[in-house]
């Protein structure tokens, strides 16, 4: 044990089994009450006499005295015994030492008379520490009587002989008894406390490791507090994910069972106010709480409230209470509790964040099938057309999109193209686009005039959504007899056409008033006819093209797609046309977010 730092071991007292390790010059004990100093290889501990604790070294107060291997010192409820197994080895070593050097003075012959003893130093009487479970000490004589006392022959603070082999056989006993874990555990009287507690912590952390069901985790924390605190209520509340000033009774229970019990508003702010556990033992009388109607109506009398604490937050509370007066919780109890509830907060925690993951991959899960139903309500392809060559795309800005686009066939041999807007993105957009696509495929097939589609679409949009939400459109019928289109717009994006003949494009409004914002908006829709020659293009788009934006917060705008157009006309098909305009939207966004969803549709007569 060469170089061994001497320490203190707490042998009784809230603290039994710790170990204080004595470094530097001066070591205080307790609230100040005592401090241990180092002086020329000694230690000595002195009483500063704080808060009137009196400091017992082997039993008796002292207000300075020097500390040796094994001696006990007492502070209030506590005990330690000061350990220097350094020095304790070197005095064994000498004496071994001078027995070998002066075999004589070991045995001296028969008949010889013995020397004169010398005067005995001047020490302070000792008490021999060997704690029973019932806490008391016993003498510890030389010898093979030296064995542990029972509970029964207890004598607590029973004399030492002065003689120097009768105190080293003393602090030998103690020393193996404290060598001996299972011995020392099963001497010290705060053991089964110790014990009780560590197996319910162990008990705790097993049950809530098991577990991520919120529910069903904090109904097994409550029983386990009900099988180790005297409760006859107790529910668990947290605080709503949303709106963190609302608490939520996630669990409650009575001694009975599961059941809806009260709880006090007085103790939950309190605690809530310090973020401390409170315990009291006759709530009624408490001057902490001095509003008490809540106490009295649910006739608490002792009561714990234990904070749920993660890092700065609060994630809610136990409360805890007894309605016996003969039954009341002890601060045993609220120091076990209070070790549940930092386990319980760190569980709970846990389950809220799993919760939230799961919910996150479930919406995941179901926007991406979402999303794939919409693909699907989407044409895939246009249909095929002795006159038209046509080409469509949508890239949504989330999961789900507003806009819609659609051919529709006539039974006249007629083919309708809509292109419609729904306000706003994601998924009560992406709704309204398959209840607006449910209402034109119909109404196309009963009624040749686009004016009359878009005001029987707007009708049943206006009754079958609020006013928040509205839909731009426009709907163009070709027919093949004529060589032209039916044009009628319901505050669409503007028509650009570029004539080949002049190699030039124009940007057309599309005119009229969305759908569903009143309930007859047919009278301010207008049909007018389009002729496209050979060689013309109509492109037809929503405004997230015209609103796409540069990283320096720049719009894409009407005039800088125009002269796109104007470049692409010549191009020999729709479908180079339509990739022309999503590569020159792309690079003048570069990495800046898509902020709506992108519908282009391009129409080119075919020469």
């Amino acid at each position: 044990m060469r170089g061994a730092v001497p320490r203190l071991i707490a042998i009784q007292g809230p603290e039994t089994g710790l170990a204080l390790p004595i470094v530097g010059s001066e070591t205080y004990l307790g609230a100040r009450a005592a401090v241990i100093r180092k002086h020329a290889g000694q230690y000595r501990i002195q009483r500063l006499g704080r808060d009137g604790v009196d400091v017992r070294v082997n039993g008796e107060a002292v207000e300075t005295a020097t500390l040796v291997h094994g001696d006990t010192i007492a502070l209030g409820p506590s005990m330690l015994m000061f350990e220097d197994e350094d020095r304790r080895a070197r005095a064994r070593s000498d004496e071994d030492e001078r027995a070998a050097r002066f075999p004589d003075e070991a045995t001296p012959p028969a008949g010889t008379p013995s020397p004169a003893p010398a005067a005995p130093k001047k020490r302070r009487r000792r008490t021999a520490a060997a704690p029973t479970r019932a806490g008391s000490a016993s003498a510890a004589g030389p010898g093979p009587a030296a064995s542990a006392p029972s509970a029964a022959s207890a004598a607590p603070e029973s004399p030492l002989p002065e003689g120097e082999d009768d105190l080293r056989e003393s602090i030998l006993y103690r020393q193996k008894a404290y060598d001996d874990p299972s011995s020392v555990l099963l001497t010290l009287p705060a053991v089964d406390a110790i014990t009780r507690r560590l197996s319910t912590l162990l008990k705790v952390m097993s049950a809530v490791s098991a577990t991520l069901d919120l529910p069903l985790l904090l109904r097994t924390l409550l029983d386990l507090i009900f099988e180790e605190a005297p409760a006859d209520c107790g529910s668990i509340l947290l605080f709503d994910r949303g709106k963190r000033n609302r608490l939520l009774k996630m669990a409650s229970r009575t001694r009975r069972g599961e059941g809806e019990v009260p709880v006090s508003q007085s103790i939950i702010k309190e605690a809530l106010r310090t973020r401390e556990s409170i315990l009291t033992v006759d709530a009624m009388t408490d001057a902490r709480f001095h509003l008490r109607e809540s106490i009295a109506a649910a006739g608490i009398r002792s009561a714990m409230c234990l904070p749920l604490v993660r890092g700065p937050r609060v994630l809610g509370l136990v409360h805890l209470y007894t309605s016996d007066p003969a039954r009341s919780f002890t601060r045993e109890d609220l120091d076990l509790c209070s070790g549940i509830a930092s386990l319980a907060a760190l569980a709970i925690e846990n389950a809220r964040l799993y919760a939230e993951a799961a919910e996150r991959e479930r919406l995941r899960f179901e926007l991406q099938l979402a999303r794939s139903i919409q693909e699907r309500l989407l044409p895939k392809e246009a249909p095929e057309s002795p006159d038209l060559d046509i080409c469509g795309r949508t890239i949504p800005a989330k999961e789900l999109g507003g806009d819609y686009f659609d051919y529709i066939e006539g039974p006249d041999g007629s083919l309708s193209i809509v292109v419609g807007d729904v306000s706003g993105k994601g998924v009560g957009a992406g709704l309204i686009m398959a209840m607006a696509r449910s209402y034109f495929r119909p109404l196309v097939r009963a009624y040749p005039s686009p004016r009359r589609v878009l005001g029987e679409a707007n009708r049943l949009l206006f009754n079958d959504t609020n006013r928040e939400i509205f839909m731009s459109a426009v709907l163009l019928r070709w027919e093949p007899e004529r060589r032209r289109f039916l044009v009628a717009g319901a505050g669409q994006e503007h028509l650009i056409l570029y004539r080949a003949a002049d190699r030039q494009s124009v940007a057309t409004p599309a005119g009229g008033i969305a759908l569903a914002l009143v309930e007859d908006a047919e009278e301010h829709i207008e049909e007018r006819p389009l002729v496209l020659d050979e060689g013309d293009t109509l492109v037809l788009y929503s405004d997230g093209v015209t609103d796409a934006r540069a990283p320096d917060g720049r719009f894409f705008g009407l005039d800088r797609l125009t002269l796109l157009v104007d470049r692409l006309g010549e191009l020999g098909t729709a479908r180079g046309v339509l990739e022309g305009i999503e590569r020159e939207v792309k690079q003048f966004a570069g990495a800046a977010d898509q902020h709506d969803d992108i519908t282009v549709v391009v129409i080119k007569r075919r020469a």
